[in-house]
């Protein structure tokens, strides 16, 4: 299809996606220099024969064999080419391109050039691709965001758990579990871990601060039991909880 005209459209790429409808799309450039892609369909029937201009001078950008134009071609053939390997995360999910970027220019204007080592990310991985939603990140910052990441928002911001936890000093798995049992993400970093910690170590509550052992026996309980409680209970309710709460907690989860 490459080099076939229709109106002032010239087919200039073999590349093609389809429409949410399902209609294949090819790579168009108009006659005054616009590239899109336009429905195959409105090409055959004449209902779309330029991209709306007057005509006048032919201004191309320049960009075809550029980093950055083939990252615009990959990010609308991943969106609405069905028969991309990696279609199932995109276009298969719902994700789209904004329509002000099906033309290049535009998205060339929003973006800018591509830097090098970098590629083209979204910043939320559940919205389409649109401005202020699209940046330049090289290739560990995309590892860092993709689905697999758990974010936790901490002191009203959005941040990847693994760094939270690494910046705390906590094992990840304790950040995980700790999290799963209700605690909130201020607690779960706040809290001491009580494994491979010395016994001296000193727990504030309430103003006054005293070890494991002499909270355990302060509170008449063994010192395992307190141990487990601040596993996975926050501080409070460590101290002040009955003993026949931290039985009940204990079968349930075996």
């Amino acid at each position: 299809m490459v080099g076939q005209q229709f109106g002032k459209w010239t087919v200039v790429n073999d590349v093609f996606g389809r429409t949410n409808d399902g209609h294949k799309t090819v790579l168009c450039r108009c006659l005054c220099g616009v590239e899109r892609f336009v429905s195959y369909r409105h090409l055959q029937h004449g209902s779309s024969k330029s991209c709306g201009c007057q005509g006048g001078k032919i201004v191309f950008h320049g960009k075809t064999d550029t980093p950055t134009y083939r990252s615009w071609v990959a990010m609308m053939t991943r969106c609405y080419n069905s028969k991309r390997r990696e279609y199932h995360r995109y276009g298969g999910r719902g994700i789209v391109v904004c329509q002000r970027w099906h033309t290049f220019q535009y998205f060339f204007e929003d973006i800018g050039e591509r830097p090098d080592g970098c590629s083209l990310e979204r910043i939320d991985n559940d919205r389409h691709y649109e401005p202020g939603n699209v940046r330049w990140a090289t290739q560990k910052e995309q590892a860092r965001n993709t689905v697999r990441n758990r974010y936790v928002v901490l002191h009203g911001v959005r941040r990847v758990l693994s760094d939270v936890a690494v910046e705390s000093g906590i094992a990840i798995e304790t950040m995980r579990n700790r999290l799963a049992s209700g605690m909130s993400v201020e607690d779960s970093i706040s809290r001491p871990v009580m494994n491979n910690r010395p016994s001296t170590l000193l727990i504030e509550w309430h103003g006054e601060k005293k070890t494991i052992s002499g909270w355990a026996d302060a509170l008449g309980m063994r010192r395992d039991t307190l141990a487990f409680r601040m596993k996975h209970w926050p501080l409070e309710k460590c101290f002040s909880a009955p003993l026949r709460a931290h039985m009940s907690y204990k079968r349930a989860t075996e």
